[in-house]
């Protein structure tokens, strides 16, 4: 995803950010880099590296949510 502008990428963001208070992961993991080197650290696991490990970081951190 290549966002038009700066604004558009943190509305963008902050709109997945919501999605993920509600429950759904999928449009924040987007954000996400597909790089092996990326990595992502939450408050209920460890850091993970990878673009899969990431998206089940994200994927269990939205799990904790539903309906903000």
């Amino acid at each position: 995803m290549i966002p038009a502008d700066l604004n558009t990428a943190i509305a963008d963001y902050h709109r997945a950010c919501i999605d993920v208070v509600d429950g759904n992961p999928e449009p924040l993991v987007q954000f996400y880099s597909r790089r092996v080197d990326a990595t992502l650290s939450n408050p209920w696991g460890p850091p993970v590296r990878g673009w899969a490990q990431i998206a089940k970081a994200v994927t269990a951190a939205a799990s904790h949510f539903r309906e903000g």
